[in-house]
């Protein structure tokens, strides 16, 4: 059995967007239920599920969520048990969705209250001391179930998800016998890399560390028996970062669930060797009515026009304000735009962007701001878009795998020059690259960063403009890109590649 320990997982009965670590578990879990692999995913109940914004006088509000009703309905409790810390104890139940022989097993704390403290929703990023014993409980509520109900000797290998979970194979640092654990890191950005005071971890373990400040990434790469990036310049940047573990690291860059994410009448055509520009062309126009026709929702769009979409968390890593400004600067473009992404509450630069979009999308006939984003609005986007944006920051995207879920559906992107986009693209082949490539990572906001981003912004406008400019003038060529993104992606792309190379 193969085991991922995941602070997320979005499925897409009852989803709700849990952002790109939560997309891809959910893809690993499709692949692995398809495949009938022995497959185990472990991760919180957030009581309160992840955030959901209303809009107030242009300004997002954020308000409750809840864990969707439609997937508690097919979870079943397979499992209780009660942990014991320094200063209270924990009561939790153990929820289970199957599909063939994969697992999800969503972990719930019975006590209302402490489940609030505790858990309370995804990336509700509170006081260390909380944040600490989310993780804690989390991990022990882990080892429970790992030891007493699956037993380590029917285990060959535990994944913990980023850091946040390095007191499991803490917990384990004396057991002779215990499964291989690899640790897989899945951002280089400073808040993937959490620390705590080591006041706590003496108070709760009796550990006596030498920092002040226990890093959990380098508690986690100390600990696990290998070291994972998510994309080829991720494992480059994580060496960096951790040069004293670089012998540990090696990359398995991202894939994703084809079987998910692409038009099923286009996968049985690239199944079938039929796949033309022709029927690509009639495949699209069809995906797009029906999208258009969602979007009425919204406001009513030019069927003419071409349809851009940037789509993501709106975090400033991410530099949302390229496509702002793109549309700002050039209001007259036969061009439909769709905007669509959420942040965290604390993120005050995050929900300025959020409240831009708003704004802009109110000011222009042809923008549309979704902030209800979830993964079947996005499987819309990928497979009716004409071209999808991926702006990060070079350095700051370990992989993303937006480029990937477009791709396959013959939708181009204009890229970074970052994450798998690297391993994906050929510049004006498959898709386009703009700006500079960095290997090291600059502050958001840094002089060296205002720099990069005005070279970035000349170079992306002028792309911008060309890919507009080829798909009015020369369809055929822009066909023949988006087929050659079909072409290259899939056999890369592929969940069954990604996972052959973390399991063999």
């Amino acid at each position: 059995m193969f085991v991922s320990i995941t602070n997320e997982i979005a499925i897409d009965e009852g989803s709700i967007f849990a952002g790109g670590l939560g997309v891809l578990e959910g893809d690993k879990f499709y692949a692995m239920a398809r495949l009938n692999k022995e497959y185990l995913v472990l991760t919180p109940f957030y009581p309160k599920g992840y955030i959901r914004y209303e809009f107030k006088n242009n300004d997002p509000i954020p308000v409750e969520d809840n864990f969707p009703e439609t997937l508690l309905d097919k979870l079943k409790e397979i499992y209780k048990t009660k942990i014991t810390l320094k200063d209270f104890s924990v009561n939790l139940g153990y929820y289970e969705y199957k599909l063939n022989t994969a697992s999800i097993v969503f972990i719930k704390i019975l006590d209302d209250k402490l489940a609030n403290e505790y858990l309370g929703r995804l990336y509700d990023h509170g006081q260390q001391r909380i944040m600490f014993y989310r993780y804690l409980i989390i991990s022990k509520a882990c080892l429970d179930f790992l030891s007493n109900y699956i037993g380590f000797k029917n285990i060959d290998v535990i994944d913990i998800q980023e850091s946040f979970f390095a007191f499991l194979p803490l917990f384990l640092i004396e057991l002779d016998e215990r499964p291989k654990i690899r640790l897989i890191l899945h951002t280089p950005v400073p808040w993937g890399h959490p620390s705590f005071s080591r006041d706590l971890f003496k108070n709760e373990m009796q550990y006596e560390f030498i920092e002040r400040e226990v890093n959990m990434t380098t508690l986690a790469a100390s600990l696990c028996d290998e070291i994972i990036t998510v994309s080829k310049k991720h494992e480059e940047v994580s060496k960096k970062m951790l040069p004293h573990f670089s012998r540990k690291i090696r990359h398995v860059t991202n894939g994703i669930e084809i079987y998910r994410w692409m038009d099923p009448e286009l996968l049985k055509h690239y199944q079938n060797n039929t796949l033309s520009i022709e029927n690509l062309k009639s495949i699209k126009a069809r995906a797009k009515s029906n999208f258009l026709d969602f979007l009425k929702n919204y406001k009513e769009l030019k069927k003419e026009n071409m349809l851009i979409s940037w789509t993501r968390r709106t975090v400033t890593y991410k530099r949302p304000y390229f496509i702002l400004n793109f549309i700002e600067e050039n209001p007259d473009l036969n061009v439909n735009f769709i905007l669509a992404g959420k942040t965290d509450p604390r993120d005050n630069e995050g929900l300025s962007y959020m409240k831009r979009m708003k704004e802009i999308s109110e000011r222009y006939s042809n923008v549309v701001y979704i902030w209800k984003y979830d993964t079947n609005l996005a499987k819309m986007v990928f497979q009716a878009s004409d071209l999808i944006l991926f702006t990060p920051i070079s350095g700051w995207e370990a992989s993303g795998t937006s480029m990937m879920k477009a791709g396959i559906n013959g939708t181009p992107t204009l890229s970074s020059k970052d994450g798998a986009s690297l391993e994906l693209i050929k510049d004006g082949y498959n898709g386009w690259f703009f700006g500079e490539e960095l290997r090291e990572l600059i502050t958001p906001g840094s002089p060296k960063a205002w720099e990069v981003d005005s070279h970035d912004f000349q170079d992306f406008s002028k792309k911008m403009k060309m890919i507009i400019d080829i798909w009015n003038k020369d369809k055929d060529k822009f066909y023949e890109i988006a087929l050659n993104a079909i072409l290259s992606f899939v056999p890369f792309v592929s969940a069954d590649r990604m996972l052959k190379e973390y399991y063999g």
